[in-house]
């Protein structure tokens, strides 16, 4: 979370998870946590190299990221041998916005749809449908 604002481990921890977080941390100098599931949105412009990172440090991961993304070439080449389980939203998902630090009003206007990837996490089933 490096330098990004969220409200999303504020939001895992009222569901009753522990959650670990930083905003001054770069993920990309983590090693792997044993015992530790990292749960993301991760930015869409280095979802490549955050994929690339997670596989190689061998961590568990549920990635919120843009369906298109299981479609493409660096993503079938990383994961070609793996088990991918897919957690598919019913409609579009939405963003908070912030500017300086602070959460701004927008339109539900979100032009894409998104899909949580889920790798060595072994739930009950390979596609899980959610509302």
């Amino acid at each position: 979370m490096l330098n990004s604002v969220s409200s999303s481990p504020k939001y895992l921890q009222e569901l009753g998870f522990e959650v670990e977080w930083s905003a001054s941390e770069d993920m990309f100098t983590q090693q792997k946590r044993e015992g530790s599931i990292i749960v993301s949105n991760l930015p869409f412009s280095i979802k490549k190299e955050v994929f690339q990172h997670l596989k190689n440090i061998d961590q568990p991961f549920i990635i919120l990221a843009p369906s298109t993304c299981i479609h493409t070439k660096y993503f079938y080449e990383l994961f070609k041998d793996e088990k991918i389980q897919l957690i598919i939203p019913k409609t579009k998902r939405e963003f908070d916005k912030y500017v300086d630090g602070e959460k701004v009003e927008q339109k539900d206007n979100c032009s894409f749809y998104t899909l949580y990837i889920c790798w060595q996490i072994e739930l009950d089933r390979d596609v899980i449908l959610i509302k």
